[in-house]
């Protein structure tokens, strides 16, 4: 009877020690959704309001941009960073002026914006400031990475500036091959983006 007794007390303490690793377990999954879930509530907020920095690609992510094509893209081979084009109609000319901006100048313009957060979707004034004559385009190019710079680049990423000058739109990458953006108001950011942008720009 002792021995009887004394393999129960051995096996129950190695039921009550199982059932500890699993609450502990189970208590380990519950913390990593809730940070989880305050992360995304983090990124993305609840209203739709961004982050500059969440969302546009950082200067230093673009030399380590290695990736897989994507619906955007439409490929499925490997891509990596190419250069960044400034495109701009100038005053008085109808033709389209493309000029490759340095990765320095866009580091400069990058801090300028990265604390920007986005206006709230359905803002009416974000629509207005993107109707009527386009302003300048700041794109993010990329190439495959087996093909060279023989490859003609394809855009990764695009900025829009509104032609007044103080709003933009930054395009949001995902897995849909339908464009989608975030709008931001930046007090004069076209006056002091623009010498920055051009002064590097080859």
């Amino acid at each position: 009877m002792m021995v009887w007794n004394f393999l129960l007390k051995q096996n129950y303490g190695g039921v009550m020690s199982e059932v500890r690793g699993l609450l502990l377990l189970l208590g380990c999954a519950v913390l990593s959704a809730a940070f989880l879930a305050f992360g995304m509530f983090w990124y993305y907020d609840t209203g739709g309001v961004y982050r500059l920095d969440r969302v546009l690609l950082s200067p230093d992510t673009l030399a380590a941009l290695h990736f897989e094509g994507d619906a955007k893209l439409g490929q499925s081979e490997r891509f990596v960073f190419d250069s960044i084009l400034l495109s701009n109609i100038e005053k008085g000319d109808q033709e389209l002026v493309n000029q490759t901006v340095d990765t320095e100048a866009y580091r400069l313009f990058y801090e300028l914006i990265r604390k920007d957060y986005s206006l709230v979707e359905g803002d009416k004034t974000a629509d207005a400031a993107f109707t009527g004559r386009p302003g300048a385009r700041l794109a993010i190019q990329v190439r495959p990475a087996k093909g060279g710079r023989t490859v003609r680049p394809r855009t990764f990423q695009e900025i829009h500036f509104s032609s007044e000058g103080d709003h933009y739109r930054v395009e949001l990458r995902n897995a849909s091959a339908e464009q989608e953006w975030a709008y931001f108001y930046h007090e004069g950011l076209w006056e002091k983006a623009s010498p920055l942008l051009y002064e590097e720009a080859q």
